[in-house]
């Protein structure tokens, strides 16, 4: 990831002036993630971050460092919620192993022609490969998605609802390889007849392997 270049600071690009009484570091957060799925990584500017904020990029520079630790917890923040949204019960929807393992997959893929689950964690993994602390990140996230897959296959093995060779840990790592290997082309172009038909195969494909 590129260094802070030495000198005065950029122009805050319209950011509130002032330094605010508290800083609301989720919202931070949340607009530095948003910035990063439409920039890309490598063109993520704190000026960019101070604009979305409307936070000083003096203020942001205090409160998280570098630019190369924000982007790491902004798009970590984004995937957990990710997760979490991905594990939450639905309203109104049954909780068996098999409608939550369903759930799961589609919700992997977002609505149609919403590239930004698969954005995140696409942005997470490269910058992983050339940034320390976000390779420790992306690899949290993806320990924590394989535990909560895991938890449901196990939860269905116990009911007598799935039976696979792989352990639970195992098949969830067969899991998003599978989903991954078919998501990522979706980030190239919004085609919702391949969006549908990529859930369609992936749920397919996956029960077929945990036929009892």
């Amino acid at each position: 990831m590129r260094a802070m270049s030495a000198g005065p600071p950029p122009d805050d690009g319209g950011a509130r002036r002032g330094r605010p009484s508290r800083l609301d570091r989720a919202a931070v957060l949340r607009g530095a993630a948003e910035v990063i799925l439409e920039r890309g990584l490598e063109r993520t500017r704190y000026v960019d971050i101070a604009t979305a904020s409307r936070v000083p990029t003096s203020t942001l520079q205090h409160a998280f460092g570098t630019l190369g630790s924000l982007c790491a917890q902004a798009l970590e923040l984004k995937v957990r919620e990710e997760l979490a949204a991905l594990s939450a019960p639905r309203e109104g929807q049954a909780s068996t192993p098999a409608e939550r393992l369903t759930a799961i997959i589609a919700g992997m893929f977002g609505p149609d022609g919403d590239r930004a689950p698969w954005l995140m964690w696409l942005e997470l993994w490269r910058g992983a490969a050339h940034d320390n602390a976000l390779r420790e990140r992306a690899g949290d996230a993806f320990g924590a998605w394989i535990a909560m897959v895991a938890a449901v296959i196990e939860d269905g093995r116990g009911a007598g609802d799935f039976s696979a060779d792989l352990s639970a840990e195992e098949f969830a790592i067969a899991l998003f390889g599978l989903a991954a290997g078919m998501a990522f082309p979706l980030v190239a172009a919004v085609d919702r007849a391949a969006h549908t038909r990529a859930v369609r195969v992936a749920t397919t494909a996956t029960f077929a392997m945990l036929r009892p």
